[in-house]
């Protein structure tokens, strides 16, 4: 609720909590009750594609209809224009990329990000991205203050959403900690949420391992990111179809979906996905979505008695 009051669209957000966990929750039932799944598993990284894809899986879809065809815009080949950097020697500077504004932002978002790591982490990051850069009047600017915010929040909330659950108590207790941190708390028969990695290493051991894995991760991909950005970005405008690459998330989801569930999920996937993208086109964004993925179980359980 509280990430709904924070939507552009607070109405509808709080409206459609229940019955989008009912379809989530009806879907798994479902699946439970005919034996396509066993009962002591569940349906959710494919759940979670089918929210993350569906505004593209809407607009997909809305291209079936011939008057909405017929009545969206056409424009000419665009003209992209990429700066050259004259500086290729050493490793790149953050603290020189970036201005002084922009490390505050990035800063703050991080510190945000982290009190709030029970929230949804894609939640929060397009919230507190907007809200840390909407006042920037230049376009350029403003698209630069959100997205070096925005990086810094997501790497925040993942982090936190991780390891303070499992230095805590190792329980899953955030969404990052139920979806893809999940094997850390649970994956049997080696982990369970009574022996895990909060169980079998101590405080500073986590730390010590958390500290050596992201400082390698980070060193790699930045490096990666800073140095060959245009080459990375020329490449894809010039060679890679922008159908392509949507082509490519949608068999990645129908297939994942199919690991899943079977060819039933696929077309479960495919509703939940029509639906997300219908809410998000109408003002409620992603957090809210993915926060009563989550809570669905314990909504309907508190609901239903």
């Amino acid at each position: 609720m509280f990430l709904a009051l924070l939507t552009k669209n607070k109405w509808l957000s709080l409206v459609a909590i229940l019955p989008f966990a009912l379809l989530i929750q009806g879907l798994r039932e479902l699946y439970w009750a005919t034996g396509i799944i066993p009962e002591d598993s569940t349906v959710f990284i494919s759940f979670f594609l089918g929210i993350t894809i569906g505004p593209i899986m809407f607009s997909l879809f809305e291209l079936l209809n011939r008057d909405a065809r017929n009545a969206l815009p056409r424009y000419d080949h665009k003209v992209i224009t990429f700066k050259e950097s004259n500086d290729n020697r050493g490793f790149p500077n953050p603290f020189k990329i970036l201005n002084k504004k922009e490390v505050a932002s990035a800063s703050t978002g991080s510190l945000l990000g982290s009190l709030t790591f029970f929230l949804s982490p894609v939640g929060m990051t397009i919230f507190y991205g907007e809200l840390l850069s909407r006042k920037i009047k230049d376009p350029v600017k403003r698209a630069s203050r959100a997205i070096s915010t925005m990086d810094s929040l997501t790497s925040a909330t993942y982090m936190a959403g991780i390891l303070i659950p499992l230095i805590a108590i190792g329980l899953p207790l955030s969404p990052v900690a139920i979806g893809p941190g999940n094997a850390l708390f649970n994956a049997p028969p080696v982990f369970d949420t009574s022996n895990n990695i909060h169980h079998q290493l101590s405080m500073g051991e986590i730390i010590i391992a958390t500290i050596i894995g992201a400082s390698i991760a980070m060193i790699f991909t930045y490096y990666v990111a800073m140095r060959y950005a245009n080459q990375i970005c020329n490449f894809v405008f010039k060679l890679v179809p922008h159908e392509a690459l949507i082509g490519l998330f949608m068999a990645l989801v129908f297939m994942l979906a199919y690991m899943d569930a079977g060819w039933v999920n696929i077309f479960g996937v495919v509703l939940i996905g029509l639906v997300a993208g219908l809410l998000h086109r109408n003002g409620v964004n992603y957090g809210v979505l993915f926060m009563i993925l989550y809570a669905a179980p314990w909504l309907l359980s508190i609901i239903g008695g």
